[in-house]
């Protein structure tokens, strides 16, 4: 029965982190556009608009998805991880491009990429494995 409570919890965790991603979405679009009512500089727009998608996913996965505490390192591991993921999208979608319809490559890329995200933040996130566990024992020696 423990297999069964940790896959149920996992199935939990992943359509949260899911469903955070996705208003996270709203956050970077938000603030592309409110930088851009303010300077046209895209690359600008889109820093801004990431930074304000991952820091949204970032607040919500560690209080609610993960249950874990705030700190600058979780911050930067968690935003060096999810553009670990954004990477995977990136190369998924140039991979499968030119041979499927773009649609269908965008689709698969933000899958791969989400799963790859949701393991990256896990690992930063929780406290159970790898390096969350990590930065815990070290914030923990700290105080």
């Amino acid at each position: 029965m423990p297999f069964r409570t940790a896959r149920i919890d996992v199935d939990r965790r992943f359509f949260s982190f899911a469903l955070f991603g996705v208003l996270a979405f709203g956050a970077d679009v938000l603030f592309f556009y409110l930088v851009g009512s303010a300077v046209d500089i895209p690359w600008l727009q889109k820093v801004a608009g990431f930074v304000a998608g991952v820091s949204t996913t970032y607040l919500l996965n560690s209080a609610y998805t993960f249950q874990a505490p705030l700190s600058p390192q979780h911050y930067g591991l968690y935003v060096l991880s999810q553009m670990g993921g954004m990477a995977v999208n990136l190369l998924v979608f140039l991979l499968v491009h030119g041979s499927v319809h773009t649609l269908v490559a965008l689709v698969l890329a933000t899958l791969v990429g989400l799963v790859v995200n949701f393991l990256g933040a896990r690992r930063v996130l929780s406290g159970s494995i790898g390096q969350g566990a990590r930065v815990r024992r070290l914030l923990s020696r700290g105080q």
